[in-house]
């Protein structure tokens, strides 16, 4: 045999070579395809079983596999049964997600509308602070009214002139006539105590905050929902009280924040509650900060500051002189005078009465300090 002969016949065996292997991956693939397809259909076999007996347990009808030419197929009254499960299960998910979809466009459209509403800096007028009926939205308030006192803590003591932590002995009361159309009542306290931070904790808590704060002569128990609410937020941190005084309601949401060397409380009245409703004739912003902060490990500062505005009735009229110092019980006779001239007459008088709660007030700080220093 020739060489040209030899070398065609191994190029003919070559290429059976090749095809050879070609059909072994081929029949490779076959087999582990078939094999995959085996065992999807048990899979669906065991799934359709689950689906049946879940069926039978809630007491619909089932309808018995058939089996045709082999126990590994499925009938058409199998498939179809499945495939109505996972339609009808998709059904109810999507369902349920567009009911979540539409709450929530509620709850934005709800707190966007609030937040619209809401003044939370002092400068402001601060005459639109409102807790909604809606209980998500009614929960966001709370969080939001008190984080945001909270975080602004340090800029109000910055803005009344407090200075920073130290020995340094400070209280005081005045009327802040800056804005004629809205007086501002001003408290100030600030001391330092030879104690040790924890140990004037133990003392300062929520309870002693309450106790500072003013209350109307009656009250109201808190809604269910509000302590629920409230519990969520911070367990033991914040509380909500509803009372009515002489021409005044006073719903007052209030929390403590606590670190490793700051503890705060905060405190505001809400001016309109859409859960609670008093026949009060004008209400105020009321707002308070009340800080103890760690110096050294010996020594720590309680700084409080009150700050109480002109009242103001449901439509967001601003009380005349008259009116206001009728809510004082401070007399003034209006006869033949203005207001702006009677103005500081009635600073001096509303001040002298500011003092006397002021030192009500300051005497039970001097008291608390003077004991934790006696330790």
């Amino acid at each position: 045999m020739g060489r040209t002969a030899l070398q065609g016949e191994a190029r003919i065996e070559r290429k059976r070579k090749v095809l050879r292997e070609k059909m072994q991956r081929y029949r490779k693939r076959v087999d582990l395809k078939n094999a995959l397809m085996k065992q999807s259909a048990e899979d669906m076999e065991v799934e359709i079983a689950r689906l049946l007996a879940e069926r039978a347990t809630r007491g619909e009808a089932v309808v018995a596999p058939t089996i045709r030419s082999s126990a590994r197929l499925l009938s058409w009254e199998d498939v179809a049964l499945a495939l109505r499960e996972g339609v009808t299960s998709s059904e109810e998910a999507n369902a349920h997600l567009r009911r979540k979809i539409d709450e929530q466009k509620h709850l934005i459209q709800l707190m966007r509308a609030w937040v619209n509403r809401s003044f939370v800096l002092p400068d402001s007028t601060w005459r639109h602070v409102t807790l909604l009926a809606d209980p998500h939205a009614r929960k966001l308030g709370f969080d939001w009214i008190t984080q945001h006192m909270f975080h602004n803590t340090s800029w109000v003591f910055e803005r009344y002139e407090f200075p920073l932590p130290s020995p340094v002995r400070m209280t005081d009361e005045f009327v802040d006539a800056s804005r004629p159309d809205c007086l501002q009542y001003v408290w100030r306290d600030q001391q330092a105590i030879d104690a040790s931070f924890d140990d004037v904790c133990e003392i300062v808590n929520l309870d002693f905050f309450l106790d500072m704060m003013v209350h109307g002569a009656v009250s109201k128990a808190p809604l269910p929902m509000d302590m629920e609410m409230l519990a969520a937020l911070g367990g033991g941190t914040c509380g909500y009280t509803s009372s009515i005084g002489t021409n005044e309601a006073l719903n007052q949401v209030y929390r403590m924040f606590h670190s490793d060397r700051r503890r705060v409380f905060v405190a505001m009245n809400v001016h309109r509650d859409e859960c609670i409703h008093w026949p009060a004739r004008w209400t105020r912003n009321r707002m308070s900060w009340l800080a103890v902060d760690k110096v050294s490990p010996t020594h720590t500062v309680l700084r409080t500051i009150y700050l109480q505005s002109q009242g103001f009735t449901g439509d967001y009229k601003y009380n005349t002189l008259a009116e206001e110092a009728a809510g004082f019980n401070i007399q003034l006779d209006f006869t033949g005078h203005d207001e702006s001239s009677l103005l500081p007459r009635y600073i001096h008088d509303a001040t002298q009465i500011m003092q006397y709660s002021g030192a009500k007030y300051g005497s039970l700080l001097e008291r608390t300090g003077a004991s934790l220093q006696k330790k």
